[in-house]
This record gives C-alpha cells, structure tokens and sequence, in this order.
C-alpha cells in the first residue's frame, strides 16, 4: 500500500501517477533531480509557470516527502 496526498493506493502504479498528474509536476521533479534550485531559478528553468501554480505544487511535493525545502 501506498500513499500520496492523504490518498491510499492499493497499486504502487496508481500512487506513481497521482504523484505525476499534472501539467508541471513532472517537469518540475526533472528540474530538481539534478540538483537544489532556488524558487526563482525554477521560474526561470519552466517558462510559463505561475508563481502560485510553482508553490502549489511545491507545497504537495513536499507535503509528502518528495521534496525538501531548505
């Protein structure tokens, strides 16, 4: 059993695309995989990107331990 969100999978696969699901979160994840970023350097990497859909999704990603703000 998995779990994302406050949500329980029973499939690991199902919790792997909530995870995903999204318009920039994939990216997102791609962009910090190589290394920490600034939140303006984010802005800058993802062209098109709202401040608050950033924060958003930062906000979820970390919220589930997928990501740690520093």
């Amino acid at each position: 059993m998995a779990q994302f969100d406050g949500k329980t999978y029973d499939c690991p696969f199902d919790c792997f695309i909530a995870v995903l699901k999204g318009k920039w979160r994939t990216d997102l994840l791609l962009a910090l995989a190589a290394r920490p970023r600034h939140f303006r350097e984010l802005q800058r990497i993802l062209p098109g990107i709202s401040a608050k859909v950033l924060t958003e999704n930062l906000r979820i990603l970390e919220r589930n331990n997928l990501v740690e703000r520093r």
